[in-house]
């Protein structure tokens, strides 16, 4: 992990070691996690196997009207050397009064109010290599001043700062895998021009950017929300560096031979205006996110994500509720065209490569069940499944269930099962992660 401003961070450490040790709280969670591959990867090099162990204390101050939180992380990973890394979730600072408040420090911060995705998240970046789906962030540091008012709630955040994605090392499965040549150069193959596919590795060493001081453009964020009735309501600007890199096709003169490429993360400028809205009446939630995102160097294209839970209660006069989820995600970029062209030299393939779009998410409707079943043990299971609407043979299942044991430990399984048959695709290159992990978590 590195930072610019060291400086923040040993202000923040100094406020907590000035503190009376006594009146610091220690919280946090050390996690075991075995993960298994079902198929064969489309990679040699890929593994079937993966162990890891995670660490995450929390330590909290609290004073008169401020507080201090520090949250590092550590995983170590037995495939993945990229996936073995420390990390400061949060080392943040507040102050709060009546009307507004301030904060200081890494921190995160969540807007969105979909379950399968947040369009609008956009302040702190994806940690790829420890959580895949998206769900984990890395810290972001901030100055995130929030108003508080019957109008509604006003956030103004400074980023000085930018995180660039790491991406997963060779060895660890999904990541990018051979895209198969002779389905996308149908006329090149059937001339014996071009190696029968196209090895794609992703370089994490050198990212680009469209920013003239790199990492350390100041971002700009906000957002208004409020509370009406029964509606929940915001919406949220975004400039700066977008947290989603295009790519840079790298090539050498043995690609026709080899079928070796390099992508390289670029990350260009973006503006992004998003609402987000949930409607609550009886036993439903309607939900809503949608953003428009401009830039000089990418593609201006709108994107939504909407859909609906109900939830029924005590089902047969038992203590278990079950929550039904439809959402349907859109984006106005065109899916994946017909590489249906003499790729016969470097710069065809490469023009190629860097002009598809590869949004896993473009015409997607997701299905999924939550059981809730209320007990000691807080016992949850999620199970539902994916399809993607661009093609018809590419869908996902994925089951989710974890229980408490004891007081302090809980225990949860996930699998996840993927079919894809069309090369153009995008998440044809994930058909043979099938997978199921398993985590046992201490808190502590």
């Amino acid at each position: 992990m590195k930072y610019n401003n060291k400086s923040l961070v040993a202000v923040l450490s100094l406020i907590i070691s000035t503190s009376s040790f006594a009146a610091i709280d220690l919280s946090g969670l050390v996690g075991l996690e075995t993960r298994y591959f079902i198929q064969t990867p489309v990679d040699s090099e890929q593994t079937d196997e993966q162990v890891s162990l995670n660490f995450s204390p929390e330590l909290y101050w609290e004073g008169d009207e401020q507080s201090v939180l520090f949250k590092p992380y550590v995983r170590l990973d037995s495939v993945d050397p990229n996936r073995s890394h420390f990390d400061i979730r949060e080392a943040i600072y507040s102050t709060y009064h009546d009307t507004f408040e301030l904060k200081v420090g890494i921190g995160k911060v969540f807007w969105g109010v979909t379950e399968t995705l947040n369009l609008v998240d956009v302040v702190n970046q994806n940690d790829a290599i420890d959580r895949f789906d998206e769900n984990e962030k890395l810290g972001q540091p901030m100055f995130h001043f929030s108003t508080f008012s019957d109008w509604g709630n006003v956030e103004l955040l400074i980023l000085p700062f930018f995180r660039p994605v790491i991406f997963p090392g060779d060895k660890t499965r999904f990541r990018p895998t051979p895209i198969v040549l002779s389905a996308l150069n149908t006329i090149g193959r059937s001339n014996g021009i071009g190696p029968p596919y196209i090895d794609i590795r992703i370089d994490n060493s050198d990212p680009t950017y469209e920013a003239k001081n790199d990492e350390s453009h100041i971002d700009l964020a906000s957002r208004w929300s409020n509370s009406i009735e029964n509606w929940d309501l915001g919406v949220s600007w975004f400039n700066g560096t977008s947290r989603d890199p295009s790519f840079n096709v790298s090539i050498d003169s043995d690609v026709l031979s080899t079928g070796q490429v390099t992508l390289k993360p670029f990350y260009p400028l973006i503006n992004q205006f998003g609402i987000d809205t949930q409607y609550i009446y009886d036993d439903w939630i309607l939900k809503l996110e949608s953003i428009n995102r401009s830039g000089d160097k990418i593609k201006n294209y709108t994107a939504f994500v909407t859909g609906f839970e109900y939830n029924f209660y005590s089902i047969q006069d038992s203590m278990v509720d079950i929550g039904m989820i439809v959402e349907y995600a859109w984006d106005s970029r065109d899916k994946i065209k017909n590489l249906n062209e003499n790729m016969s030299n470097l710069e065809d393939i490469k023009r190629q490569i860097e002009s598809n779009n590869l949004s896993i998410n473009r015409n997607n409707i997701s299905v999924a069940s939550r059981f809730t079943f209320n007990d000691a043990e807080s016992s949850e299971l999620l199970i539902g499944t994916n399809q993607n609407l661009d093609y018809k043979g590419s869908r996902t299942i994925f089951i989710d269930i974890s229980t408490r044991v004891g007081e302090s430990t809980k225990i949860s399984a996930n699998a996840t099962f993927i079919w894809s048959d069309d090369p153009f695709d995008p998440g044809y290159m994930f058909r043979q992660d099938d997978y199921i992990q398993v985590t046992a978590e201490y808190y502590f």
